[in-house]
Protein backbone atom coordinates (compact mmCIF):
# COMPACT_ATOMS: atom_id res chain seq x y z
CA UNK A 1 0.00 0.00 0.00
CA UNK A 2 1.37 3.45 -0.60
CA UNK A 3 2.08 5.85 1.94
CA UNK A 4 -0.13 8.15 3.05
CA UNK A 5 -0.15 11.69 2.08
CA UNK A 6 -2.52 13.22 4.67
CA UNK A 7 -2.42 16.84 4.89
CA UNK A 8 -2.86 19.22 1.23
CA UNK A 9 -2.59 22.65 1.16
CA UNK A 10 -6.23 23.20 1.13
CA UNK A 11 -6.88 21.40 4.33
CA UNK A 12 -4.20 23.39 5.82
CA UNK A 13 -4.93 26.61 5.01
CA UNK A 14 -9.01 25.51 6.56
CA UNK A 15 -7.02 24.44 9.47
CA UNK A 16 -6.97 27.81 11.01
CA UNK A 17 -11.04 27.81 11.33
CA UNK A 18 -10.20 24.77 13.46
CA UNK A 19 -8.39 26.80 15.91
CA UNK A 20 -10.90 29.42 16.33
CA UNK A 21 -13.15 29.89 19.98
CA UNK A 22 -15.84 28.26 18.49
CA UNK A 23 -13.80 24.72 18.16
CA UNK A 24 -16.51 22.32 19.30
CA UNK A 25 -15.51 18.48 20.50
CA UNK A 26 -18.39 15.23 19.02
CA UNK A 27 -17.82 11.94 20.27
CA UNK A 28 -17.94 9.44 17.41
CA UNK A 29 -18.63 5.71 18.95
CA UNK A 30 -17.96 3.55 15.51
CA UNK A 31 -18.16 0.10 15.73
CA UNK A 32 -17.39 -2.27 13.23
CA UNK A 33 -19.05 -5.84 12.31
CA UNK A 34 -17.90 -8.80 13.84
CA UNK A 35 -17.26 -10.45 10.82
CA UNK A 36 -15.22 -7.87 9.74
CA UNK A 37 -11.89 -8.85 7.75
CA UNK A 38 -8.57 -7.86 10.39
CA UNK A 39 -7.29 -5.36 7.67
CA UNK A 40 -10.09 -2.97 7.93
CA UNK A 41 -9.37 -2.20 11.40
CA UNK A 42 -6.43 -0.67 9.99
CA UNK A 43 -8.16 1.16 6.69
CA UNK A 44 -10.69 2.46 9.65
CA UNK A 45 -8.00 4.28 11.60
CA UNK A 46 -6.70 6.03 8.55
CA UNK A 47 -9.65 7.06 7.39
CA UNK A 48 -10.26 8.71 11.09
CA UNK A 49 -7.37 11.01 10.51
CA UNK A 50 -8.71 12.02 6.79
CA UNK A 51 -12.30 11.99 8.56
CA UNK A 52 -10.70 14.05 11.50
CA UNK A 53 -8.70 16.49 9.04
CA UNK A 54 -11.67 17.16 6.79
CA UNK A 55 -14.34 18.06 10.17
CA UNK A 56 -11.16 19.74 11.81
CA UNK A 57 -11.68 23.06 8.94
CA UNK A 58 -14.95 23.59 9.94
CA UNK A 59 -14.17 23.78 13.76
CA UNK A 60 -14.96 20.20 15.12
CA UNK A 61 -12.56 18.23 16.82
CA UNK A 62 -13.43 14.07 17.06
CA UNK A 63 -13.25 12.19 19.92
CA UNK A 64 -13.57 9.04 18.62
CA UNK A 65 -14.33 5.43 20.66
CA UNK A 66 -14.28 2.10 19.92
CA UNK A 67 -17.95 0.89 20.86
CA UNK A 68 -20.91 2.45 21.89
CA UNK A 69 -21.14 2.72 25.83
CA UNK A 70 -18.77 5.30 26.34
CA UNK A 71 -20.71 8.02 24.14
CA UNK A 72 -24.16 6.76 26.08
CA UNK A 73 -22.92 7.56 29.21
CA UNK A 74 -21.08 10.80 28.40
CA UNK A 75 -22.89 14.29 28.51
CA UNK A 76 -21.20 15.52 24.90
CA UNK A 77 -22.77 15.28 21.99
CA UNK A 78 -22.14 11.90 20.30
CA UNK A 79 -23.42 10.15 17.54
CA UNK A 80 -23.38 6.31 17.11
CA UNK A 81 -21.29 5.18 13.62
CA UNK A 82 -21.65 1.42 12.26
CA UNK A 83 -19.51 0.42 9.79
CA UNK A 84 -20.75 -2.39 7.64
CA UNK A 85 -19.01 -5.17 6.11
CA UNK A 86 -21.59 -7.69 4.76
CA UNK A 87 -24.42 -5.42 3.09
CA UNK A 88 -27.10 -7.10 1.81
CA UNK A 89 -27.22 -6.43 -1.83
CA UNK A 90 -30.68 -4.81 -1.71
CA UNK A 91 -30.28 -1.98 1.26
CA UNK A 92 -29.81 0.68 -0.89
CA UNK A 93 -28.10 -0.42 -4.19
CA UNK A 94 -25.26 1.74 -5.20
CA UNK A 95 -25.07 3.50 -1.84
CA UNK A 96 -21.69 3.79 0.70
CA UNK A 97 -23.68 5.20 3.76
CA UNK A 98 -26.50 6.76 5.43
CA UNK A 99 -26.90 9.20 8.23
CA UNK A 100 -30.06 10.00 10.14
CA UNK A 101 -29.85 14.04 10.38
CA UNK A 102 -33.26 14.38 12.08
CA UNK A 103 -33.54 12.33 14.65
CA UNK A 104 -31.02 9.69 16.63
CA UNK A 105 -27.80 10.92 15.65
CA UNK A 106 -26.22 7.46 13.63
CA UNK A 107 -24.25 7.06 10.63
CA UNK A 108 -23.57 4.13 9.10
CA UNK A 109 -20.88 3.46 6.32
CA UNK A 110 -21.03 0.53 3.85
CA UNK A 111 -17.18 -0.55 4.33
CA UNK A 112 -17.78 -3.33 2.21
CA UNK A 113 -19.10 -1.57 -1.09
CA UNK A 114 -15.80 1.03 -0.68
CA UNK A 115 -13.65 -1.66 -0.78
CA UNK A 116 -15.28 -3.33 -4.54
CA UNK A 117 -15.75 0.75 -5.48
CA UNK A 118 -11.88 1.40 -5.20
CA UNK A 119 -8.53 0.39 -5.18
CA UNK A 120 -6.75 -0.75 -1.92
CA UNK A 121 -4.30 2.23 -1.83
CA UNK A 122 -7.45 4.69 -2.19
CA UNK A 123 -9.71 2.77 0.05
CA UNK A 124 -9.05 4.76 3.55
CA UNK A 125 -9.14 8.46 1.53
CA UNK A 126 -12.53 7.34 -0.03
CA UNK A 127 -14.28 6.05 3.87
CA UNK A 128 -12.73 9.49 5.29
CA UNK A 129 -14.81 11.38 2.85
CA UNK A 130 -17.55 8.83 3.17
CA UNK A 131 -17.67 9.41 7.71
CA UNK A 132 -16.74 13.03 7.04
CA UNK A 133 -19.78 13.71 4.97
CA UNK A 134 -22.50 11.62 6.94
CA UNK A 135 -21.05 12.87 9.99
CA UNK A 136 -21.86 16.18 8.45
CA UNK A 137 -25.44 15.54 8.23
CA UNK A 138 -26.04 14.68 11.36
CA UNK A 139 -24.11 17.96 12.82
CA UNK A 140 -25.98 19.84 10.67
CA UNK A 141 -29.31 18.47 11.23
CA UNK A 142 -30.13 18.61 7.79
CA UNK A 143 -29.97 16.67 4.67
CA UNK A 144 -28.78 19.79 2.43
CA UNK A 145 -25.71 18.77 -0.05
CA UNK A 146 -23.58 21.32 -1.60
CA UNK A 147 -23.01 21.16 -5.84
CA UNK A 148 -19.05 20.61 -4.67
CA UNK A 149 -16.85 18.89 -2.41
CA UNK A 150 -17.63 17.02 0.66
CA UNK A 151 -20.91 17.45 1.01
CA UNK A 152 -21.62 16.67 -2.69
CA UNK A 153 -24.58 14.09 -3.54
CA UNK A 154 -22.70 11.85 -5.55
CA UNK A 155 -19.00 11.60 -6.61
CA UNK A 156 -17.86 11.12 -9.91
CA UNK A 157 -15.03 9.07 -10.52
CA UNK A 158 -12.64 11.54 -11.06
CA UNK A 159 -13.54 13.06 -7.67
CA UNK A 160 -12.95 9.80 -5.78
CA UNK A 161 -9.21 9.13 -7.60
CA UNK A 162 -8.28 12.54 -6.30
CA UNK A 163 -9.04 12.47 -2.80
CA UNK A 164 -5.53 10.99 -1.55
CA UNK A 165 -3.52 13.90 -3.05
CA UNK A 166 -6.40 16.49 -2.48
CA UNK A 167 -9.09 16.05 -0.06
CA UNK A 168 -12.60 17.12 -0.67
CA UNK A 169 -13.33 20.43 1.14
CA UNK A 170 -16.42 22.02 2.54
CA UNK A 171 -17.98 25.26 1.13
CA UNK A 172 -18.73 28.14 2.77
CA UNK A 173 -22.56 27.48 3.21
CA UNK A 174 -21.43 23.77 4.73
CA UNK A 175 -19.64 25.44 7.97
CA UNK A 176 -22.50 27.67 8.57
CA UNK A 177 -24.81 25.18 8.74
CA UNK A 178 -21.88 22.78 10.89
CA UNK A 179 -22.24 25.79 13.24
CA UNK A 180 -25.81 26.40 13.16
CA UNK A 181 -26.34 23.04 13.63
CA UNK A 182 -24.43 22.73 16.71
CA UNK A 183 -25.85 26.06 18.14
CA UNK A 184 -29.36 25.15 17.83
CA UNK A 185 -28.81 21.53 19.18
CA UNK A 186 -28.29 21.69 22.78
CA UNK A 187 -27.56 17.47 22.74
CA UNK A 188 -28.00 14.73 20.20
CA UNK A 189 -27.58 10.91 21.06
CA UNK A 190 -26.74 7.87 19.44
CA UNK A 191 -29.31 5.76 18.49
CA UNK A 192 -28.75 2.38 20.18
CA UNK A 193 -30.14 0.80 17.37
CA UNK A 194 -30.29 0.39 13.73
CA UNK A 195 -31.82 3.73 12.51
CA UNK A 196 -34.21 4.39 9.24
CA UNK A 197 -32.75 6.05 6.18
CA UNK A 198 -32.46 9.91 4.71
CA UNK A 199 -29.49 9.79 2.89
CA UNK A 200 -27.38 8.04 0.73
CA UNK A 201 -23.66 8.93 -0.79
CA UNK A 202 -22.56 6.86 -3.77
CA UNK A 203 -20.24 6.81 -6.48
CA UNK A 204 -21.25 7.59 -10.53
Amino acid sequence: MTKLTLISPLLAAGCALAREPSQQTVMICAAMDRNSPGELQLVVERAKIVADQILSTAGVRINWRGHLAPCLGESVKAIQADLSWNTPPNLLPGALGYATPFGDAYVRVFCDRIHQNIATEREPYLLGHVLAHEVTHVLQGTNFHSASGVMKAVWDFHECRRMALHPLTFTGADIQLIRQGLENRSEFRPARRHAPVVEIVAIQ
